[in-house]
C-alpha cells in the first residue's frame, strides 16, 4: 500500500469527490505545520463540506499539519 499526498489547492477535483487527508492537503501545505487553525473554514470557502474531523496527538505528517479531514467536494 502506497501513500500519495495531494494539494486541492492546486489539483483540480470533481464536484462529489470525497478525500481524506491532513489540514495541508486542503489548504496548502506549509515549511514548519503551522497550518492555521481555521482550515476548516478555509477549505469550506473553497467547495470543501467536511463530514468529519480529529486533531492528532503527535505530528506525523511533516508539512501537513496534526488535523485529518474527511471532505466532499460540493
Amino acid at each position: 500500500m502506497a501513500f500519495d499526498s495531494f494539494n486541492v489547492t492546486s489539483d483540480e477535483v470533481s464536484v462529489g469527490s470525497i478525500y481524506a487527508g491532513f489540514a495541508g492537503e486542503f489548504v496548502g501545505p506549509k515549511f514548519k505545520n503551522d497550518i492555521n487553525e481555521n482550515w476548516r473554514e478555509m477549505a469550506q470557502g473553497q467547495g470543501w463540506k467536511f463530514v468529519a474531523y480529529k486533531r492528532l496527538r503527535d505530528n506525523v505528517a511533516n508539512r501537513y499539519g496534526n488535523d485529518i479531514g474527511l471532505a466532499i467536494r460540493e
